[in-house]
C-alpha cells in the first residue's frame, strides 16, 4: 500500500518561489498552493516591482489576507504600465486570500481577452485539478504548454497526471509522456522541489536498482527543501522499501510537521502502522485523512480493514461489534464509489 507524493504546482514564475502543496490522484485531494508571482523584481516595470516587493513582504509576515484588497488594487493599477503579469498577480492575491471564485473569474477573463497569456490557462488548470476535474485540468495544461512549452508548473502538473494514468493503466506511453514533461520542467528550473519529487517517484514506481540510487537524490532534496512535505513523504516510501520502518514513519511525521493537512503522509503512516499491528495509530491517521476529504475507495477500505483488525483484538464484545458496524458502513460507502 502506498500513497504518492503527487503535485499540483501553482502556475507562475518567481525566482526561488516554493511550489505547491502536494496531493495524490483519484481522490479529489489535489492541493493548490498560492500561485507564485508572475514576474520577479527587475521586470522592467518599477510599478510592478514595487507591488511584488510589498506582496513578498506580506507573505513573509503572513499578513497577505490583511492586505488582500490593497495588493489586488495595486496590481491592477500596475497593469496599466506592466501589462498581463500585474493583472495575473491580482488574481494570485485573491487566491491567496481564499477568494477562489473571484480569482478563477479573473484568470478566466484573461483567457478571453489575453488568450495568449499561458499562465492564466495553467492557473485555471490547477483550480480544476484541485477539484478533481482532471480531464479539464489536462486540457488547460496542454493549452498552456502549446502557448509556452517552458512553463514549469504546467509541465509538472501534466507530468503528474500522466504518471497517475500510468499507474491506472500500466500503459508505458503514459510514463514516457510524464518523463518528457518532468524533464522539461527540470530544464526550466533544475532545483524545483515538485519536479525533483515527481521524477523521484517515477524512479520509485519503476523500482529495481534505480530506486537505491534515487533515494540518495531524495535525501539531497530533503536537505535542499526541508520545508517541502512531499519530499519527506517520498523519502518515507523509499525507506519503507529498504525495510527501515522507524525511519520511514519518522519521515511521514516530518511531512506532517511541514503540512498537517498532507493526506499522502497520513495514509502512508497508517498503512505502515497497520502492517505492524498498530491499529490505533492506523485508525487515527485514516480518520484524519477522511476529515480532510480523502473520501476515496482505497482509504475507506483501509480504514474498514483497520477497524476489523482492531475489533479482533478486543475482549469487549459490544465495543468490537461497534467497530465492525462502522467497518461495514465504510465498505458500503466504498462499494458505492465509481
Amino acid at each position: 500500500m502506498k500513497r504518492v507524493a503527487w503535485l499540483v504546482a501553482a502556475c507562475g514564475v518567481c525566482a526561488g518561489a516554493a511550489a505547491a502543496r502536494a496531493a495524490d490522484p483519484d481522490g479529489g485531494r489535489f492541493g493548490v498552493s498560492p500561485v507564485p508571482v508572475a514576474a520577479a523584481p527587475g521586470s522592467g516595470s518599477a510599478a510592478l516591482d514595487a507591488v511584488i516587493a510589498r506582496h513578498r513582504a506580506a507573505r513573509t509576515a503572513g499578513v497577505v489576507p490583511d492586505e488582500c484588497e490593497a495588493l489586488a488594487v495595486a496590481y491592477r493599477a500596475a497593469a496599466v504600465e506592466a501589462g498581463p503579469d500585474a493583472r495575473f498577480n491580482a488574481g494570485v492575491v485573491l487566491l491567496e486570500c481564499g477568494r477562489t471564485a473571484e480569482a478563477e473569474a479573473a484568470f478566466a477573463a484573461m483567457t478571453k481577452d489575453r488568450p495568449e497569456y499561458a499562465r492564466a490557462w495553467c492557473a485555471l488548470g490547477a483550480l480544476d485539478h484541485a477539484r478533481g476535474d482532471v480531464a479539464h485540468a489536462r486540457e488547460r495544461y496542454e493549452h498552456c504548454l502549446e502557448l509556452d512549452p517552458t512553463i514549469l508548473e504546467g509541465n509538472v502538473n501534466l507530468g503528474a497526471i500522466e504518471v497517475a494514468d500510468y499507474e491506472r493503466t500500466l500503459v508505458m506511453e503514459r510514463l514516457k509522456f510524464a518523463v518528457k514533461h518532468i524533464r522539461t520542467a527540470l530544464a526550466s528550473e533544475a532545483s524545483s522541489p515538485p519536479a525533483r519529487t515527481l521524477i523521484g517517484y517515477v524512479y520509485y514506481i519503476r523500482g529495481g536498482g534505480l530506486a537505491f540510487i534515487e533515494r540518495h537524490e531524495i535525501d539531497k532534496l530533503v536537505a535542499d527543501a526541508p520545508m517541502y512535505a512531499p519530499a519527506w513523504n517520498l523519502r518515507g516510501l523509499f525507506l519503507l522499501r529498504e525495510h527501515k520502518i522507524h525511519d520511514a514513519i519518522a519521515a511521514f511525521r516530518e511531512a506532517l510537521v511541514r503540512d498537517p493537512t498532507y493526506v499522502p503522509a497520513l495514509v502512508n503512516w497508517a498503512a505502515t502502522a497497520g502492517r505492524y499491528r498498530d491499529f490505533d495509530t492506523a485508525i487515527e491517521k485514516l480518520e484524519r485523512a477522511l476529515e480532510l476529504g480523502a473520501n476515496d475507495k482505497e482509504v475507506l477500505l483501509m480504514l474498514a480493514g483497520a477497524l476489523r483488525a482492531k475489533a479482533g483484538t478486543l475482549a469487549d464484545a459490544p465495543a468490537g461489534a461497534a467497530l465492525l458496524k462502522r467497518a461495514h458502513e465504510l465498505e458500503a460507502s466504498a462499494a458505492a464509489l465509481p
